[in-house]
């Protein structure tokens, strides 16, 4: 298969594309790890995981865009793309992402308020008659047992 330079251009787009995936995809790794507590352990496995993950995005990218040919503008590409990311594009992810799990961390806690309320609310309804019932019954069985006493 002949590769143009048009082609050329085209996948070396694709890899710089192929980069900043690459860059949001460690940004998630690095938020991830900056809101949840993580241990050495668990680092290295993220670590690993980022490492699969890139080297999968980036051999699927140059599969499908590059034919499965292997040229150093390729790399150069994705590289770039990387730069470009982590230069410009990385710190306004970032803050989205911040702004996105605050808004979520808010709405799970107004959800989680909500259902305690009506489970409050389900057990006060109930709390009486309850107790009133089993109440109820445990003074009408000793009723009965100085009942019995007596015959």
């Amino acid at each position: 298969m002949e590769i143009t330079s048009q082609n050329q251009y085209i996948v070396f787009l694709m890899c710089i594309v192929c980069g900043v995936i690459i860059g949001a995809i460690y940004d998630f790794f690095r938020l991830h790890r900056t809101f949840f507590k993580s241990t050495k352990v668990s680092i290295i496995f993220a670590d690993c995981f980022f490492w699969l993950l890139a080297s999968y995005t980036s051999l699927q990218f140059i599969m499908l865009w590059g034919n499965g040919i292997l040229r150093l503008f390729q790399f150069l590409g994705i590289l770039l793309g990387l730069i470009i990311y982590i230069s410009y594009i990385s710190k306004i992810f970032t803050k989205v992402i911040i702004f996105l799990l605050k808004l979520l961390n808010k709405f799970s806690k107004l959800i989680l308020k909500i259902l305690l309320l009506i489970i409050s609310l389900f057990i006060k309804a109930f709390k009486k008659p309850y107790f009133i019932l089993i109440y109820g019954y445990k003074t009408s069985l000793k009723r009965l047992a100085r009942f019995s006493k007596k015959i």
